[in-house]
């Protein structure tokens, strides 16, 4: 976080803006969880190519959770 930023409010981003707190905060939600997730790559522009790309998603221990071919 850049240095222009209190340290209370990097406390807050670091302790609040995180997945396990939108766990907690939305789990009673009826739409949570649901079928779309999205992940912050800290990457800009195309992450696959348009045509003929295999996607897949790995979890803690490098297995295999799913797979998208197109």
């Amino acid at each position: 976080l850049p240095d222009t930023i209190s340290l209370a409010c990097k406390n807050y981003i670091t302790t609040q803006i995180n997945y396990n707190t939108c766990v907690a905060t939305h789990l009673g939600d009826t739409d949570f969880p649901g079928n779309q997730y999205r992940i912050y790559l800290n990457k800009f522009g195309p992450l696959w190519r348009t045509t003929h790309d295999t996607i897949n998603l790995y979890d803690e221990n490098g297995l295999i959770v799913d797979t998208i071919d197109y």
